[in-house]
């Protein structure tokens, strides 16, 4: 059945609209417009488990990257007038709070991308390799505490 022969209002609308639009009929014989509003699922399945796997591989750079910042600025700062500054404990509880405000945040988007995904591709498949690069990042994240603590 050709789309231009077809009976159905929808199909005639998308084609005679003048915009940038492509109508096919489709097995049950109802129009299906595609459009540059009209995002195909899968697209957004994709972009959402792309999401996630970045947001997973950031979990230990994130946080470590947000205290490294901190350190900067308080000890160029120096708002609270210490003296010692190379002492390791300058400026810790501030540093401290940056770093898992930053993990916490990362964790919160990370979940709630999750979640999206999770509900749209309806299998936790989806989620597999985000997972997986979690896990791998908890893993040598722990690694590196237990070896960095071993070597002092």
């Amino acid at each position: 059945m050709n789309a231009m022969n077809s009976s159905d209002p929808a199909a005639e609308s998308a084609l005679g609209s003048g915009t940038p639009h492509s109508a096919a009929i489709d097995s049950t014989g109802k129009a299906t417009v595609d459009g540059p509003q009209a995002m195909s699922r899968d697209a957004l399945d994709n972009r959402l488990a792309t999401l996630a796997t970045i947001l997973s591989s950031l979990l230990i750079a994130v946080p470590v990257a947000a205290s490294r910042i901190a350190e900067g600025i308080l000890d160029q700062t120096n708002p609270d007038g210490l003296k010692d500054l190379s002492n390791g404990l300058a400026y810790l509880g501030p540093i401290l709070g940056w770093s898992y405000g930053a993990l916490g945040l990362l964790l919160v988007v990370l979940i709630a991308v999750m979640v999206a995904l999770y509900r749209r591709a309806r299998t936790l498949r989806a989620l597999k390799l985000p997972l997986i690069v979690v896990a791998l990042q908890l893993v040598f994240g722990a690694l590196a505490l237990t070896f960095g603590a071993l070597a002092q």
